[in-house]
C-alpha cells in the first residue's frame, strides 16, 4: 500500500532574486529550510556553466522553464518545490519563455496556478507574453467548466522602478524611459 499524502491546505512560498550569484545561492540554500517554506522562487539563479543547471538539494525539486534544455540561453527564473510534495499533486506549465516558470498546485480550494517572473527592463516581452499565458490559463479554466475561482499567484522581479520605491542611490534606473514603462 502506497501511504497517502496529507492535503495541501497551505503554501508557504520564498522569493528572491539570486542575481546569479552562486555565494547568494548557496547561503539561501544553506539558511532557508524546507520544514519552513513549501515554494521557492528564484530570479536570476546561479547555474553552472557548462550544465546550465543551477543548485539545489534532494531537498527540492527544480522547475526549470518550459523546453529549457532546447535553448541555449540561460534561464532566469526558476521554482524549487519542497521534495516533500508528492509529484502527484502538482505539474510544471508549459510557458514558451526562459525567464517564465510555472507550476499548477492540486489545493482542497482547486489548482494555484503559481507563476514566477523575470522581466528584463530593457523590453516588455515578457510581460506580453504573461498576459497572453493569463489569458490562456482563463480560457482553459472556463473550457474546462471548472467549479470555484481560477487562482494565480504571479511572483517575480518585474524590474519596475518608480521613484517611490526606488533607492536614491540608484539613478540610472529612475531614467524617463524606465518611469515611462
Amino acid at each position: 500500500l502506497m501511504p497517502v499524502q496529507p492535503t495541501l491546505t497551505s503554501l508557504r512560498i520564498y522569493q528572491q532574486n539570486i542575481n546569479r550569484s552562486n555565494i547568494a545561492q548557496s547561503a539561501l540554500l544553506n539558511d532557508i529550510s524546507p520544514d519552513d517554506f513549501d515554494i521557492v522562487l528564484l530570479q536570476e539563479p546561479w547555474t553552472q556553466p557548462r550544465l546550465k543547471a543551477t543548485l539545489a538539494s534532494n531537498r527540492w525539486r527544480v522547475v526549470y522553464p518550459h523546453r529549457f534544455h532546447d535553448h541555449e540561453e540561460k534561464s532566469r527564473s526558476v521554482i524549487l518545490v519542497n521534495s516533500r510534495i508528492s509529484t502527484d499533486t502538482w505539474f510544471a506549465l508549459e510557458i514558451e519563455s526562459m525567464d517564465v516558470t510555472g507550476i499548477s498546485i492540486t489545493t482542497p480550494r482547486g489548482p494555484i496556478n503559481i507563476i514566477n517572473i523575470y522581466n528584463d527592463q530593457t523590453h516588455g516581452n515578457t510581460l506580453e507574453l504573461l498576459n497572453l499565458e493569463l489569458n490562456r490559463l482563463r480560457q482553459n479554466w472556463e473550457s474546462a467548466g471548472s467549479d470555484g475561482e481560477l487562482m494565480i499567484l504571479l511572483a517575480g522581479d518585474f524590474n519596475r522602478h518608480h521613484t517611490f520605491w526606488e533607492l536614491p542611490s540608484n539613478p540610472q534606473l529612475l531614467t524617463r524611459a524606465h518611469l515611462d514603462a
